[in-house]
């Protein structure tokens, strides 16, 4: 896994969360950013990296090769 802070800005990654298979690192506030459908909504959701959170969903990744 990649640390937090090796991450591209707006790169995509493939991984798992309870709610997506890919997420878009954003730099700026340090999560993960991914589009979400619920009940007939899509809104973007945001998740913390592994190293922010070992209690709560996290988004866990490998490099997008």
């Amino acid at each position: 896994m990649v640390n937090k802070n090796e991450l591209e800005h707006n790169c995509w990654y493939r991984g798992h969360c309870r709610n997506a298979q890919y997420a878009k690192w954003d730099g700026d506030h340090k999560r993960f950013v991914h589009w979400r459908a619920k009940f007939g909504e899509v809104f973007t959701e945001e998740i913390l990296h592994p190293e922010d959170d070992q209690v709560w969903d996290v988004f866990s990744y490998r490099d997008w090769e």
